[in-house]
């Protein structure tokens, strides 16, 4: 959860890491302020859909003319989404996505977070209902 602590101010009133991209973890907090365990955010995902907030913030700053924001970076996503991708194709009729002992994903809140972020890219924003034109 974000708090009013030094890495927070530092990092919420840089402009320069701002502008770079480089504020994952400051996005990632605030996320945790906006998940809803009840209906998206269930068992294993805690430290997963806290991360949707990390993209959705870096797709507003680009919109806001901060080009180096999108897409949101972090070193773990490129790997864990190759393994999600795995997890999805492979020919285990037992899978379980919220189990953390899978073979493939394991314990990896960023492969949970791929079918999330195909949602994203596939439903368009405002999708027959009024909203940010971010989605």
């Amino acid at each position: 959860m974000a708090i009013n602590d030094t890495y927070w101010q530092t990092t919420i009133t840089n402009v320069n890491e701002l502008r770079r991209g480089a504020v994952w973890g400051l996005y990632h907090e605030i996320g945790h302020n906006f998940q809803q365990g009840k209906y998206w955010s269930w068992s294993s995902l805690g430290e997963t859909t806290c991360n949707l907030f990390s993209f959705k913030l870096a797709k507003r700053m680009e919109a806001a003319g901060i080009p180096n924001a999108w897409p949101a970076k972090h070193p773990a996503v490129p790997g864990a989404t190759l393994k999600a991708l795995q997890f999805a194709a492979s020919s285990d009729g037992a899978k379980n996505f919220d189990n953390s002992n899978d073979a493939i994903i394991g314990n990896d809140p960023f492969a949970r977070l791929t079918p999330f972020l195909q949602m994203f890219d596939k439903i368009p924003a405002n999708w027959g209902y009024p909203g940010q034109g971010d989605g």
